[in-house]
């Protein structure tokens, strides 16, 4: 099982979590609130995961 599906079954109804990775690639175009690092089901390591709230101010409609 990947990263993604862990997130993902840590995220509530319609909430979107990010790995530290996909965070920072996308960073400049979405608010995210930190979630600190979390641990996931069948990993070792905690990962630090970002909640995403919404598209930045900054981001333009050709960005999306």
């Amino acid at each position: 099982v990947n990263l993604a599906q862990r997130l993902e079954s840590i995220a509530e109804p319609g909430q979107v979590i990010l790995s530290d990775a996909a965070f920072h690639a996308v960073a400049q175009h979405i608010v995210a609130e930190p979630l600190g690092l979390v641990q996931l089901k069948g990993r070792r390591a905690q990962e630090m995961a970002y909640s995403v709230e919404g598209m930045a101010a900054s981001a333009t409609r050709a960005d999306r």
